[in-house]
Parts: structure tokens; C-alpha cells; sequence
């Protein structure tokens, strides 16, 4: 890739960098910042739009260049080294950022030019961050963590990035499992919910992520099992609760009895953006806490999408669903536990349910 042609001055102490077309950026000590209107430069040789056009600081005066000195980049870079010296403890942190930011930079595949462009910096600010020459400010490690969808810490921590997994099954071992047991148990609405579900989302994955999708309704399924739930119609729905509202289909194509289309009905949301969202989540969730069963579901798919929104879904869209959870799920717990054939399902969806939320907002 072609370098960049840019040139230095020393202006009053400080040095202000040109590139080719024209922007000015101003090295501040914690990086370089942009300087689209020319601000910073009218300001460093004294430059007043308010002067009258023959005053040595107007417009007509050409005095005011006198005070810029163009200067080779080597002297450039070896004069904010003497003007910039970083404590030992600086130092360090700034050697855990810059590595951090590269890692972070290296892992989506942008170039420096890139992530300068994405956070409204030239692209020598992204380069000296990670040679570890300057710290980022506080606003730019917030905008750098929102960019990377990581939190500060992740930014800022020396400890080295953990490995993380999309899927901790097969998916299709938990779908020769599911087959298996529903043959085994004769439960015929399950065993056809499972064809039914494979070919409705073929194609299909997770957010973010290249984990079919047909792994998330199987999981609900082999949850249900784990907790002795083995109820024909409940698995069946465990196992289409999507396929209305992903895949087109429509409860009449469901091949299933009447009573699991009725909750993969219940199940169903409407899109819910913008202004009608609250309505439309509480009408929805208001439905769900009418039907134990269907509540039992819903906690079952609040539990599978909390362990894997991590991967899935972006801060903001976390903090949202910590947010909703909260508010809609604490009833239908409470009509679970309230029902004596879910009571004990109901006590381990809490705490999964609660123990996640804790995890991750002491992680936010």
C-alpha cells in the first residue's frame, strides 16, 4: 500500500502535520487529531477571520507564515519523543493498548487507514496508539471499545485474550438425540418438528456467527429433556417456535397437533422497532403469561439466547435484552413456580436466567 505524503511543521512547540489533500492534524500528546477547518492552524499563528484585512493578523497578511517552520518527519518524530515522555506506568499501559487496538484491528481485517477513517482520526493517531507512543483519551478508548464491541478492559488489560467458542454442541448430535428419544418416548409431533425445523431453516445461522440456526430450537429441545420435560406438544414447539416468524411459514403448515401451534403462536412476535416497540412487547409477552407452557418455552429461549448473545449481538443490543429480561421475566418465573408440574424447571430457569444477567453486567 502506498505511504501517505505528509508534512511536518513546528508551530509554537507543537507540531501540525499536512497530508496531500490538504487537512491539517495537530499532535496533542495523547494522539493526532484532525483538523478538517483549518482551526487549530488559525489559532497556532494567531489568525482572526475578525481582522480587518490589513491587520498582521488578518486575512491579507502574509506576516503570520513567518511563524511555521517546515521540518523533515524524522525531526518531527524525534521532537514530540523529547516533548511527550511517558512515565513507566504510561509506558506500560500505552504498550497494552497499542497491542490490544492492533489485535482487535488484525482480527476484522482493517487496515489503520480504516479504523483512522471510523473514528474521524488521521491514520498517523492510529499508528503512533499502536507503537505505544500515545494514549488514546478517554473518549476515543470509549469510541475504540463501542467499534470493537469490547469493553474497556478488553482495551486496556495485559492480560492476553481468552479463546472463545460459538457453539459448545453439535448440533447434529443434539438432533440425532432428540429424534432418538422422541421415537423411543412415541412422541410423533416431535419427531416430525424435527424435519420440519431442519428443512424451515436451512441455510439459516445465528448472528454473527456461522452456527446453523437449527442449533438454537434443538438446544431448547434437549433443554427441556435435561429438566424431565418430555411433554409431546411442548418439544414439538420448542423445536418451531421460529419458523413463523423466521422462516415465512404459517401456523397451518406446522406439522404438528393443535395445541403446539397454538403456543408457536403464542411464541411469535411482530417486529418490534421504533416507537411501537413497548407496546408490542407487552401485549406480546403479555400473551406468553397467560399459557405455563408457553412460558416455560420462552424461558427456555431466554436462557439459550443469553448464552450466546456474547457472540451474537452488539453492547447496546446486550444491555437492551439485560433490560428486558428484567422487565418481562420475573412473572413468567412466577407462573412457572406457581404451576407444580414446572415448579422445580422453574427454580434452575431463575437461576440461570439471574445468574447470567449478574454475569454480564458486572462485565458492561
Amino acid at each position: 500500500m502506498k505511504k501517505r505524503s505528509v508534512t511536518y511543521y513546528l508551530i509554537g512547540g507543537k507540531i501540525l502535520g499536512r497530508e496531500e489533500n490538504g487537512e491539517y492534524f495537530l499532535n496533542r500528546g495523547s494522539g493526532w487529531f484532525r483538523d478538517t477547518q483549518c482551526a487549530i492552524l488559525d489559532r497556532l499563528v494567531g489568525y482572526d477571520s475578525g481582522e480587518p484585512a490589513d491587520s498582521p493578523y488578518g486575512i491579507g497578511s502574509l506576516s503570520i507564515m513567518d511563524e511555521i517552520k517546515e521540518i523533515p518527519e524524522q525531526e518531527a518524530m524525534e521532537h514530540l519523543k523529547k516533548t511527550h515522555r511517558p512515565t513507566p506506568v504510561q509506558r506500560r499501559q500505552n504498550m497494552n493498548v497499542s497491542k490490544n487496538i492492533r489485535a482487535l484491528r488484525d482480527k476484522r481485517g482493517w487496515t489503520q487507514e480504516k479504523l483512522a477513517e471510523s473514528m474521524g482520526v488521521s491514520f498517523q493517531a492510529v499508528s503512533s496508539w499502536e507503537r505505544g507512543e500515545y494514549l488514546p483519551d478517554a473518549e476515543k478508548l470509549i469510541r475504540l471499545a463501542e467499534l470493537f464491541d469490547v469493553s474497556l478492559s478488553a482495551l486496556t488489560s495485559e492480560r492476553p485474550s481468552l479463546e472463545t467458542t460459538d457453539a459448545l454442541y453439535d448440533w447434529e448430535h443434539m438432533k440425532t438425540y432428540v429424534k432418538t428419544t422422541a421415537k423411543a418416548l412415541g412422541l410423533s409431533d416431535t419427531a416430525r418438528a424435527v424435519d420440519f425445523a431442519t428443512k424451515a431453516h436451512e441455510g439459516q445461522t445465528r448472528k454473527r456467527s456461522d452456527v446453523p440456526y437449527l442449533y438454537h430450537p434443538l438446544n431448547l429441545a434437549c433443554h427441556a429433556l435435561a429438566l424431565g420435560i418430555a411433554d409431546d406438544g411442548i418439544l414439538a414447539a420448542c423445536l418451531l417456535h421460529d419458523v413463523i416468524e423466521d422462516c415465512g411459514k404459517q401456523a397451518d403448515d406446522l406439522p404438528v397437533g393443535e395445541r403446539a401451534r397454538e403456543l408457536v403462536r403464542l411464541l411469535t412476535c411482530k417486529k418490534a422497532n421504533g416507537a411501537d416497540r413497548e407496546r408490542i412487547l407487552d401485549a406480546y409477552y403479555a400473551g406468553i403469561a397467560s399459557d405455563p407452557e408457553a412460558a416455560l418455552i420462552k424461558c427456555l429461549d431466554r436462557c439459550n439466547n443469553l448464552t450466546t448473545m456474547a457472540w451474537g449481538l452488539s453492547r447496546d443490543k446486550i444491555y437492551r435484552m439485560i433490560r428486558e429480561t428484567e422487565r418481562y421475566f420475573p412473572p413468567l418465573l412466577d407462573l412457572l413456580k406457581a404451576t407444580p408440574a414446572y415448579n422445580n424447571a422453574a427454580w434452575l430457569l431463575k437461576y440461570q436466567i439471574e445468574s447470567m444477567l449478574d454475569i454480564y453486567k458486572r462485565l458492561l
